[in-house]
């Protein structure tokens, strides 16, 4: 289980990849609707393109990163798995939804807005420190 405080000082990030997709995007939004709704705080959106994952967003800030783009902790979850996988894995403050292929990320994502909560200034995510789906 994964825990943000939504009264911090901190943005929460939300980032997609530059070889966009209409999954890939809207999916991105999903994310970005869900916490708005419940937490009436708008994540930041965030493309990937022309960018190093340094200049992407800050060093340790707290994000949520979707489908298959230059984010460390994206790479580390693509290494792990095959073509036909995807997964939702928690690395630190951070859930990464990735999958090889983009229709993945749909019932992933589902997944993912479906076990979000508010419990008092903490958006809570309830998810195992890694899921694996297959296609």
């Amino acid at each position: 289980m994964s825990l943000f405080n939504i009264k911090s000082c901190e943005t929460l990030y939300i980032v997609y990849p530059a070889a966009i997709t209409s999954h890939d995007f809207e999916q991105a939004e999903t994310i970005m609707n869900r916490v708005w709704a419940l937490c009436g705080v708008r994540p930041v959106l965030v493309c990937d393109r022309n960018k190093t994952p340094e200049e992407v967003i800050p060093e340790g800030a707290p994000a949520f990163i979707v489908g298959n783009n230059i984010m460390p902790e994206c790479r580390e979850v693509l290494s792990d798995i095959t073509y036909g996988e995807g997964e939702i894995r928690v690395i630190g403050n951070r859930i990464v939804v990735a999958a090889h292929t983009d229709d993945m990320l749909i019932p992933m994502v589902s997944e993912l807005t479906d076990s979000m909560s508010l419990k008092g200034d903490e958006l809570v995510i309830d998810v195992p420190e890694k899921r694996n789906a297959q296609g």
